[in-house]
């Protein structure tokens, strides 16, 4: 099941708690203001793994502070296949890592 995360409404970090906090799998496809195409995946509510363009791991938040987030959606039970450098080994040390993108604020619900 496909759920559309409006950005303008609420941040996509309160969306991407809902999704870890909640032992959800899946992934989260985002466009950004570049038009690059970010893939971030989540099993049993962790981040595993992350992607953007030739960006991969944990340098995904850096870009996506660079390039900004247009839209995003969550698709359950979407496994994309991820090289070793797009690993996540720890899932907060990521979410961190998004605290830092400007206009977007981190609320863990």
């Amino acid at each position: 099941m496909q759920s559309q995360i409006d950005t303008q409404n609420i941040s996509f970090e309160s969306c991407i708690y809902k999704y870890c906090g909640s032992d959800q799998t899946g992934t989260i496809l985002i466009a950004t203001h570049n038009n690059k195409s970010c893939q971030i995946s989540i099993e049993n509510g962790d981040v595993i793994a992350a992607s953007l363009g030739r960006s991969k791991g944990y340098q995904v938040a850096k870009e996506l502070l660079n390039d900004g987030i247009r839209s995003a959606s969550f698709i359950d039970d979407l496994k994309f296949p991820h090289t070793g450098v797009a690993e996540i080994h720890s899932s907060q040390l990521f979410l961190e890592k998004l605290a830092n993108i400007p206009h977007l604020t981190l609320v863990k619900s």
